[in-house]
């Protein structure tokens, strides 16, 4: 029964989520670039907000009732934080499994976030100092920069452990060892969460990028300067360095750079723009206008992509060899 009721959450959830971000999606789509899809989005709220319950109640657990455990509705905050436990299990599970064909974009969100450079680590030096003064660069960065590959890495270690631990916790008698790691992992999270929420929604310079875990989308310019060289790999080189100068008026999904230069087009790249025309983050009409493409060709490739399956990234030789610059990059 709880696991019917989680699984009509995520779905009223996600809708409702889908609704807000088409509510926001105010910005011409010219001026903007698609940076987390539909189900990247869905786990990460499928993450955070269980957590965050977990966490708050957690919180007035230990600092009110605890010293006095007589006072009264601390039975309503434990099973909250127990089911919120639940749900940080099921949820999670239940967005990715609703979309199974996308699970190669986690595993290539994970493989970014374990990935480090040098310019990382010059990036973390750096992030206090370009804080306060704009006379300091950052180095570019990929889809993640440095503190959120941390945050990344540090959700995937101990995420195991809370399950674990609160498990413990819940089902046996006298687990301190247990509970101390709990609780040990909980104040790992606070300047992690802190610092989170402070950039995503009060810091003037990256809470721009909340719109990404929303919409989807985010400003062009805005993901140039932060995310250049992820920028780079979606758009190319040319796009990335002359969008600015160009007043960045070109579609986000546009595979012509500058000099209209036209740049290959692979099978997975076209059922990603095809997946992202189901999905509803992009118009059948505005695909078709911003390339040049017959309504009727475009169709083919839908019913493509619908019928063939896995072997959609394998297009019949009659389609055109051209794909848009859409969705995580794939190298061609």
């Amino acid at each position: 029964a709880v696991a019917v009721l989680n699984s009509k959450a995520v779905l009223a959830w996600a809708a409702g989520l889908d609704t807000l971000g088409k509510c926001m999606g105010e910005q011409p789509q010219s001026r903007r670039i698609l940076r987390f899809r539909r189900t990247e989005r869905h786990v990460h709220w499928a993450v955070a907000i269980p957590f965050l319950v977990c966490y708050i109640t957690a919180l007035i657990l230990v600092l009110v009732y605890n010293p006095n455990p007589q006072r009264p509705y601390r039975d309503v905050l434990s099973w909250t934080h127990r089911l919120s436990g639940i749900a940080l299990i099921v949820f999670p599970l239940l967005a990715i499994t609703r979309r199974t064909g996308d699970i190669r974009i986690h595993f290539y969100n994970i493989l970014q976030a374990w990935t480090w450079t040098r310019d990382d680590l010059k990036w973390l030096a750096l992030a206090g100092l370009a804080a306060v003064s704009r006379k300091v660069s950052l180095p570019d960065q990929g889809k993640f920069n440095a503190a959120e590959k941390l945050n990344f890495m540090t959700l995937m270690g101990t995420y195991p452990l809370y399950i674990v631990t609160g498990i413990v916790i819940w089902l046996t008698d006298g687990a301190f060892l247990s509970w101390l790691v709990h609780f040990g992992l909980a104040l790992i999270a606070t300047p992690l969460i802190l610092g989170h929420v402070y950039m995503a929604m009060f810091n003037p310079g990256s809470r721009i990028g909340l719109s990404g875990m929303i919409t989807g989308f985010v400003d062009r310019r805005w993901a140039r300067h932060h995310y250049r060289k992820w920028y780079r790999e979606q758009l190319g080189e040319a796009d990335a360095d002359g969008a600015e100068a160009l007043g960045d008026a070109r579609p986000f999904w546009s595979s012509e750079a500058p000099g209209d230069v036209r740049r290959t087009w692979s099978p997975e790249r076209r059922a990603g723009v095809v997946l992202d025309i189901l999905e509803g983050n992009v118009s059948r009409h505005q695909v078709a206008r911003d390339h040049g493409i017959d309504r009727a060709e475009l169709q083919e490739w839908i019913d493509h992509f619908v019928t063939a399956g896995d072997e959609a990234t394998r297009p019949p030789e009659s389609l055109p060899t051209t794909s848009v610059q859409y969705g995580v990059a794939n190298k061609t």
